[in-house]
């Protein structure tokens, strides 16, 4: 399964106006944009699945943010092998 490194994942949340916040108690990372969106990414480890950049595109989605498909064809590139997750 395609994976992204979490630096590249965090470039593109910066790129849509997301910035890294002070984390809650449970050790995960806020990162807000300047409408007060916040987001709760999964960057522990170097690599991040498929599965978990998909969920956080629909998160964005549904938050407003930008598309699921656009978000995806930033994190994999337009010609990927992502059709299934599209």
């Amino acid at each position: 399964m395609p994976t992204i490194s979490s630096r590249d994942l965090r470039k593109i949340l910066r790129r849509l106006g997301f910035k890294p916040s002070v984390g809650g108690s449970d050790g995960h990372q806020i990162w807000k944009d300047r409408n007060g969106v916040r987001i709760r990414p999964v960057l522990r480890k170097h690599e991040v699945h498929i599965a978990v950049v998909y969920s956080l595109g629909r998160e964005l989605e549904s938050k407003g943010v930008c598309n699921r498909r656009n978000f995806l064809h930033m994190a994999f590139g337009e010609g990927s092998s992502t059709k299934i997750w599209v």
